[in-house]
């Protein structure tokens, strides 16, 4: 889903920098995913999957206001 939503982004013209800091937010919480399921440490590893969907659901929000600024 966060490739998807990411595409959007940059073929709307998303700016570099923040597209950088989405994608630097989704790999990080990725990662400590699996590293938490690795571990077995169910708390934190449902943590770093809402921090993914959180850095998809920002990127989707700042789509929306690209396709709504004037």
């Amino acid at each position: 889903m966060f490739l998807l939503v990411a595409l959007g982004y940059g073929l709307l013209g998303g700016s570099a920098g923040w597209g950088a800091v989405y994608l630097g937010m989704f790999a990080i919480a990725r990662t400590a995913h699996t590293l938490f399921y690795l571990a077995g440490l169910q708390p934190w590893r449902f943590l770093a999957y809402l921090g993914g969907v959180g850095a998809t659901g920002a990127v989707a929000v700042h789509c929306l206001a690209l396709i709504l600024r004037p």
